[in-house]
């Protein structure tokens, strides 16, 4: 098993017995990177101000099932028509969402973990963009780790490590083997005669 460690500011800042924990997202549009935090106010880290949506916003944790891996859902309610009908528009698929996780000291210094969680936009539903000029959204993002049950295209045959390296021939003869029974000798031909 591998690990990894915190910032030693984070360490301590989570030590203390009361710590401010909240979410940096990062929404990576074809018109525009959005910056959004679940702080209950903007927040300034890497020369960029991150917008709140405390109280308006949630990441939830998609739970699936067996060894498969897990995605997010960001919801953003109380969003304008105008900002809903750019949403619409916006083809979201495949683009990239990063989350990391922060924590604030005392003294109000942000510590920031930028290895959380990093995946693609899936699909953004629209909820209940009636009457009332506001509508909810939600954001579904598959995580990186799911490319890992994309099947390659590779072969291990001859043919395609001939394209990798022309001179290789380990491949050469592995069909004509396939099949084969090997028998090992016994102890008995190993004696010394």
């Amino acid at each position: 098993m591998t690990s990894r460690s915190i910032p030693g500011g984070m360490a301590t800042a989570m030590g203390t017995s009361h710590v401010n924990g909240f979410h940096l997202i990062e929404l990576q549009f074809a018109s525009g990177t959005i910056y959004l935090t679940t702080c209950p106010h903007d927040v300034p880290w890497n020369s960029i101000t991150w917008m709140s949506i405390y109280g308006v916003g949630a990441v939830d944790v998609v739970k699936e099932s067996g060894t498969s891996v897990e995605g997010i859902v960001l919801t953003l309610s109380n969003v304008n028509t105008a900002n809903i009908a750019n949403a619409l528009a916006e083809n979201i698929q495949g683009r990239r969402v990063i989350l990391r996780f922060a924590v604030a000291d005392s003294g109000g210094t942000i510590y920031v973990d930028t290895n959380v969680w990093t995946g693609k936009m899936d699909t953004m539903p629209i909820i209940d963009a009636g009457f009332g000029g506001t509508g909810s959204v939600k954001v579904t993002a598959e995580s990186d780790l799911i490319d890992m049950d994309v099947p390659r295209m590779v072969r291990l045959s001859d043919a395609e490590q001939k394209r990798v390296s022309a001179t290789d021939r380990f491949y050469e003869y592995a069909a004509s083997l396939a099949n084969t029974t090997v028998t090992w000798p016994n102890k008995e031909f190993f004696k010394k005669k």
